[in-house]
């Protein structure tokens, strides 16, 4: 129940933070920074994976080295932190492959986008490794 409740909150988390950071607040920046090759409508389904993937191995490496009934945000938020850096190298090898014509400007808005997950997903995790036991 645990591993379900933590998948199911950091899903809507995620799925809001991506929404809000990638298509809300920071679109036009991406869309600067990339010279415009975004598309207009974003194929979700394969977002929805995306966040499913990071997610089922956030919770592994999570739950090995978490302590459950313990609430610490700091140590979930510099787990999940951790755990978010694959991902963050991931952009910047993408910043280097392609065409993106704003490097810096497009490396600091995925680690923004990758410091708020960070925070938000590990305060989570930490309230829900807290409270299911």
């Amino acid at each position: 129940m645990l591993y379900i409740v933590a998948f199911v909150a950091g899903f809507i988390l995620s799925l809001v933070n991506g929404v809000l950071w990638n298509l809300v607040l920071f679109k036009d920046k991406y869309n600067a920074a990339t010279l415009g090759v975004l598309r207009d409508t974003p194929i979700f389904p394969i977002g929805f994976l995306a966040i499913m993937l990071n997610l089922i191995a956030i919770l592994c490496v999570f739950g090995w080295i978490y302590p459950v009934g313990v609430f610490d945000p700091i140590k979930g938020i510099l787990f999940v932190g951790l755990l978010w850096v694959p991902n963050l190298v991931n952009s910047i090898a993408t910043a280097a492959k392609f065409r993106i014509v704003e490097i810096p400007l497009f490396i600091a808005l995925e680690a923004g986008f990758a410091l708020m997950n960070a925070i938000v997903i590990g305060f989570a995790l930490s309230v829900v490794f807290s409270r299911m036991v």
